[in-house]
């Protein structure tokens, strides 16, 4: 009886040794097949549907309208109450088309400046 015990037991140590070997080998695949595919997304040739990197960068201006009393937060610059009703045209805005032979990084005018409080009808 005691031999049947010891039987099993090494049956059962052999299979779950087995299955974690199978487990474990399983996962190193599936990262090596990721790695792969990424590598492979990486060397593709750009012109095919790839990442473009390369901008025309155009410079342009933000302009917000202005009530008499208006609170306005220009980034870097601070804060400025308008005098009367108008617009303020801040420069720095800026937009990437593709195709160009630069990088870019766009600016929005949300960038630039915020509202902070309105003195009258927008």
């Amino acid at each position: 009886m005691r031999k049947f015990f010891v039987l099993l037991a090494g049956m059962v140590l052999f299979l779950a040794s087995s299955l974690t070997f199978i487990y474990v080998k399983g996962e190193n695949d599936s990262v090596n097949d990721l790695l792969s595919a990424n590598v492979d997304a990486l060397a593709d040739n750009e012109s095919s549907g790839g990442l473009d990197a390369n901008y025309h960068r155009i410079d342009s201006k933000c302009e917000v309208f202005v009530s008499a009393g208006m609170q306005i937060d220009i980034f870097g610059i601070g804060i400025i109450t308008a005098k009367a009703d108008g617009k303020i045209a801040i420069d720095g805005k800026v937009v990437c088309q593709s195709k160009g032979n630069e990088t870019c990084r766009p600016v929005e005018c949300s960038d630039l400046y915020s509202v902070i409080l309105h003195g009258g009808e927008r």
